[in-house]
């Protein structure tokens, strides 16, 4: 079940914090491993979630000019440790349907800990509902019925080159991924301008928007989520959304 999947994500969150803290002082840090979980991070997070999963997925703001680009934004999606790009597009869903409300699966009025760390509550039914339109792609279907064996995999995969390569290029940037999720749910709730006089509480926040690519810009994106940019003045960054106008039709 979708909501299973949660459970899973959030069990690999805190199998990766702690990983992270063991294991630092004895992994081989220089600026090139510093590097590498940074670009890691990118290619999880903001490659694959904030352009696949949200953008793409969850609103379908943009089609893929090429098809072989929609399988390459989905891989970083998939081996992130967010869970399917199924499961997550079908909760990010959920949250605009019923933003900053009692079935929000993810408000910020729970607190900090609460949504940082991923402890969200659906409901199985309603999760289903909203996979149903992605749903119709056999693709998504099986990755999402195999992403935690494709997951393994990528980690084994890693792990069996060296300890290092996993440390810096999945258990840090994967932990970085699901934090900088965690933190745009809630500090994007919480924190920051509106420009928009939307129904729920989202604002802007440009701190957020530089370290996930413009979704910090949560108020724009709120006002009109179907837009394949969330970027409205100069100073607003949206990387993620000159992307998209890169790899667009």
């Amino acid at each position: 079940m979708l909501k299973s999947s949660i459970a899973r994500v959030r069990g690999l969150l805190f199998a990766n914090l702690i990983t992270v803290a063991i294991a630092a002082p004895v992994v081989a840090w220089s600026w090139w491993h510093v590097l590498a979980a940074t670009v890691m991070y990118i290619f999880y997070n903001n490659i694959g979630i904030v352009i696949f999963n949200h953008r793409y997925l969850s609103h379908h703001s943009f089609e893929f000019k090429y098809r072989w680009l929609y399988y390459a934004f989905s891989f970083p999606a998939l081996v992130s440790g967010t869970g399917s790009p199924l499961g997550w597009a079908a909760l990010h869903s959920l949250h605009h349907k019923n933003s900053d409300s009692d079935s929000d699966p993810h408000q910020s009025a729970r607190g900090w800990w609460r949504t940082i760390f991923i402890f969200y509550e659906a409901d199985d039914k309603d999760l289903l509902r909203n996979a149903i339109a992605n749903a119709r792609s056999c693709y998504l279907l099986v990755t999402d019925r195999y992403w935690a064996a494709i997951q393994v995999a990528w980690i084994i995969a890693l792990g069996l080159i060296s300890f290092d390569l996993l440390y810096f290029f999945f258990v840090l940037p994967s932990a970085m991924t699901m934090l900088a999720q965690g933190a745009t749910n809630y500090f994007g709730h919480r924190f920051g301008y509106r420009p928009h006089d939307t129904a729920d509480n989202s604002r802007n926040n440009l701190l957020l928007a530089l370290l996930n690519w413009g979704d910090g810009l949560h108020n724009n994106h709120h006002a009109d989520p179907k837009s394949p940019s969330t970027r409205e003045r100069w100073y607003e960054p949206d990387v993620a959304g000159a992307v998209i106008k890169a790899i667009s039709k």
